[in-house]
């Protein structure tokens, strides 16, 4: 048995509905104003696929949180860009503009997508959240844009 989880609204219950032999989840359409999905589903509900498999739809979360093991799994899951980082010229390149960057050559040379990148970034820097307090994530906010600011380019005359 196996459960989809996911965020509320994103098609879990119609992704069943192609699973089982005869689609009687209850769905909703897609809001007009913003295109996204509707919340349906309140609680839990095991359905039968056509192989016999058992899936069980589950309400929609607001929001997925990682914990300490996820974040030791974001190595093995991306271990193409472990991998590359570590002939990077620098032990703390941030994979965006150093030079001597492995990461970046290998997205320029068409061997890594930059929404690969993108994706590690995100589940990173969530890692990194997943031990503060809510306190210490919003310093650790302030602190990445304020790192950023300093370095984008400046406006020259």
């Amino acid at each position: 048995m196996g459960d989809i989880v996911g965020s509320s609204g994103v098609g879990k219950s119609t992704l069943i509905n192609q699973l089982i032999k005869e689609p009687s989840v209850l769905t909703s359409g897609i809001r007009a104003d913003d295109d996204k999905g509707r919340h349906t589903t309140t609680n839990r509900q095991a359905y039968q696929t056509v192989s016999g498999a058992f899936i069980v739809d589950t309400p929609g979360m607001c929001e997925l949180g990682m914990t300490s093991s996820m974040s030791k799994a974001l190595k093995t899951v991306f271990t193409d860009i472990e991998t590359l980082a570590q002939d990077c010229r620098f032990k703390d390149c941030q994979h965006q503009s150093e030079p001597g960057c492995a990461v970046q050559a290998a997205i320029d040379a068409g061997s890594l997508t930059p929404e690969r990148l993108a994706d590690f970034n995100k589940l990173a820097i969530e890692a990194d959240y997943s031990q503060l307090s809510a306190r210490e994530i919003e310093q650790a906010k302030v602190k990445r844009l304020m790192g950023s600011l300093k370095t984008r380019p400046t406006k020259q005359n």
